[in-house]
């Protein structure tokens, strides 16, 4: 059996990408939570958990939590409205670390 090749992701891929594509069908069929390890062994190798985590920022219909990962279309609401709140508080932390850093950084910066 000929074994598929390593996928290497240098960033997240846009949502057109063939392996978003094949996130998004697996989640879809298995119609629950994944966690990255499983994942990655489902894409048979292809794939590490730090890939799964890229494939899934390039997808427009995969949530995540401490569950794992999630197809928009077998999330409840409620699931859908933890993970937007949780991405939304990650973002305002993010936002407010870097304006502390440059605050900090005197001037060095523009």
């Amino acid at each position: 059996m000929k074994k598929e090749p390593q996928i290497e992701l240098f960033g997240a891929p846009e949502p057109a990408d063939p392996n978003v594509a094949w996130l998004e069908r697996t989640l879809t069929v298995v119609g629950d939570w994944m966690l990255a390890k499983e994942l990655a062994n489902a894409s048979g190798g292809r794939l590490s958990d730090r890939d799964v985590r890229l494939l899934a920022e390039g997808s427009d219909c995969v949530i995540s939590g401490q569950r794992g990962y999630k197809h928009l279309d077998r999330a409840t609401a409620e699931e859908i409205s933890r993970f937007v709140a949780w991405m939304e508080s990650q973002g305002k932390k993010m936002i407010g670390r870097a304006e502390r850093i440059r605050r900090h950084a005197h001037g060095r910066i523009g």
